[in-house]
């Protein structure tokens, strides 16, 4: 796998592929669905700006 950007490439072995796939697999096993986040940090923002 080849990643690139504005400054600089980066080559990946398979065996680094492999790592990234089971952290994004791990990722979206526990993340919660994108309505129960949105709710969650729209809770974390009252909860901050009442304690202002």
């Amino acid at each position: 796998m080849q990643l690139e950007n504005r400054r600089s490439g980066l080559f990946l072995h398979e065996q680094e592929v492999h790592m990234c796939r089971q952290a994004v697999a791990t990722v979206l096993e526990v993340a919660m669905p994108p309505e129960d986040s949105e709710q969650l940090i729209t809770e974390v923002i009252s909860e901050m700006e009442a304690t202002q």
